[in-house]
């Protein structure tokens, strides 16, 4: 498993003389990242899912559709439109 990742906001700027390694100068926002590429949403290509709900361009509630399995695993299943 690799993902990829890149920071959401620029790092806190230290003085030469601070410890990088000293957590406490640091923000919360500098310890956010978001994913940019994972593989192991690439590696078999599509899944069946079950629709929870309406998705428009997908499918209706109920259906079983057969979706890229990034678009299941980025959009669908953690808002829960889908199982």
């Amino acid at each position: 498993t690799t993902v990829i990742v890149e920071r959401v906001h620029p790092l806190t700027k230290l003085r030469p003389w601070e410890n990088i390694y000293d957590y406490s100068k640091y923000k919360y926002t500098d310890f956010q990242y978001r994913v940019v590429r994972d593989t192991d949403t690439e590696k078999w290509g599509n899944i069946d899912v079950i629709l929870a709900e309406y998705v428009e361009g997908v499918g209706y509630k109920g259906e079983i559709v057969n979706v890229p399995r990034e678009v299941a695993y980025r959009e669908l299943l953690p808002a829960q439109l889908a199982l």
